[in-house]
């Protein structure tokens, strides 16, 4: 029986549940264009309902059962619509993703025609084994360059539709909140960058929480902080940046460095620690990141150029590593070089090691250092074990996100703490709003097509979506929502000292 192409004569499908039932009269090889595109792709056995709508067609029905299964499974789902959107009971759901733990589910879209049911070529998700963590933390942000003094920071559960507000910054009259940090994904132990009023670096243990005050601010504010697994050491940059629009490239802007430096900080006794390989007035330093068992700080350079404004084409940053011991608070004495943007040809930002140390994810862009605003980039994955085993580093090659990557923007990431699944920010769907994407990344590297963040009436929230949902990052429990008072914190402020 071919499934695809109508059928010379009548065959009839019952399918039964939610009390609703859909009689399938005729087939046809009519493949559905939904949003979110939800088509081939792998979920995690925990995720919210899926929520989407079929383009062009209002009276529709929706049939969803295990592949390979028979026409009366119990299992088997099926919801009518006379608006073309479909929000998946959330009991019903949780039923066949239970039911289905390794193997897939096939969904089956059906038009109303001529009084009958005509089912489209159906599609199949694959339920993963691997679980995501549940909860996903992002800053909501306006895409216009002048509207930075509305942002909040919001945690979603992923198991449900639930969001939760940690922090608007309507709160502190307009100010600048931004890079978030987890130690290993933990919510008791995190830290935030607070600009203008009571403006500072707020770390949070349990509940407490302090404000660490760095005055080692050589090429600017810290940022970009990494935690060592100790829970105690944090990497930031200091970057002295600038803003650049353009009237005729492709990337309307850019955010550039005029300088910055990698270091090390001690959330505990606010003192830091340098290496002249990391902070070098003759390169940019950025992005640093721990290695999941501390033993090896990973960052972005480029070589320095003191005009940044005419070569921001040509200025291209390589990902290295150096060793680093954390009970000397001691940097190795040389750098190895695991993908070299003058051989490439393109430019590396963002680096994130899964937790189990296995892989290494950046941003690749043509240029620069703020991949966020370049439509170019893509992620790509380092196999960590294969670098460690060559003699000439030289050789090191990295592979790109084939299924993942989009032609816009895909960039900011995270990983689980089960290293299997990673989020994405990805401009995909219409080139200006960054939206959560998620895929899937198995032992061997493959990495599945993304999923969007699944929303109640996905289809129009998104349309009527505003905001950009910045810097995801993936948590194993929840953020006390009543964690940033800021006048308490500035008031436990920690005495900053400089290392060298």
């Amino acid at each position: 029986m071919n499934r695809f192409f109508a059928l010379i004569f009548a065959l009839v499908l019952l399918v039964s549940s939610c009390g609703q039932s859909v009689t399938i009269v005729q087939y046809s090889d009519e493949d559905p264009i939904i949003f979110p595109d939800y088509k081939g792709v792998t979920l995690p056995p925990n995720i919210a309902p899926l929520s989407f709508g079929i383009e062009g067609i209002d009276h529709a029905a929706l049939i969803i059962k295990g592949k390979g299964e028979g026409e009366n499974s119990s299992e088997a789902v099926s919801l009518t619509t006379t608006d073309g959107s479909f929000n998946i009971p959330a009991k019903q759901w949780r039923r066949l993703l239970d039911g289905h733990v390794g193997a897939a589910l096939e969904f089956t879209l059906c038009r109303w025609s001529d009084e009958e049911w005509v089912a489209m070529k159906p599609f199949e998700v694959e339920v993963s084994p691997d679980s995501i963590d549940p909860y996903l933390v992002y800053r909501r942000i306006c895409p216009s360059h002048g509207l930075w003094n509305r942002m909040s920071l919001c945690q979603r559960s992923l198991e449900c539709y639930n969001e939760e507000l940690i922090y608007d910054n309507k709160e502190g009259q307009g100010n600048c909140i931004n890079c978030h940090s987890f130690c290993q994904g933990n919510a008791e132990r995190w830290q935030v960058h607070i600009r203008g009023r009571h403006g500072g670096t707020y770390i949070f243990d349990g509940g407490s929480q302090s404000s660490l005050m760095l005055d080692d601010r050589t090429h600017g504010n810290p940022v970009y902080p990494s935690w060592h697994p100790d829970g105690r050491l944090i990497a930031y940059s200091n970057n002295k940046t600038f803003f650049l629009m353009h009237t005729l490239d492709v990337n309307r802007w850019e955010v550039m460095d005029e300088s910055s430096d990698v270091f090390v900080a001690d959330a505990v006794t606010g003192e830091t620690y340098r290496s002249p390989l990391t902070s070098s007035d003759s390169a940019f330093e950025t992005y640093p990141c721990f290695a999941p068992d501390g033993r090896w700080l990973y960052f972005c350079t480029a070589p320095a150029t003191p005009d940044v404004v005419s070569s921001y084409d040509s200025l291209r940053y390589s990902l290295c590593r150096i060793a680093f011991d954390a009970q000397k608070r001691e940097f190795g004495s040389s750098v190895d070089t695991l993908y070299n943007a003058r051989l490439d040809g393109g430019s590396a930002s963002l680096p994130r090691v899964s937790p189990d140390g296995h892989w290494l994810c950046f941003t690749r862009s043509a240029y620069g250092t703020f991949s966020i605003c370049h439509r170019d980039a893509n992620l790509c994955l380092i196999n960590l074990a294969d670098f460690d085993t060559l003699t000439d580093k030289s050789q090191a090659k990295y592979i790109e996100f084939l299924a993942a990557n989009s032609p816009q923007t895909d960039s900011y990431h995270s990983w689980s703490s089960n290293s299997r699944w990673i989020v994405l920010s990805s401009k995909r769907d219409d080139a200006i709003y960054t939206k959560p994407y998620f895929a899937h990344v198995s032992a061997d590297g493959t990495v599945s097509k993304p999923f969007l963040l699944p929303q109640l009436n996905a289809r129009n929230y998104y349309d009527l979506e505003m905001d950009c949902y910045n810097l995801p990052e993936l948590i194993k429990n929840r953020v006390k929502i009543d964690y940033i008072v800021l006048d308490s914190a500035v008031d436990n402020q920690k005495k900053p000292v400089s290392v060298n």
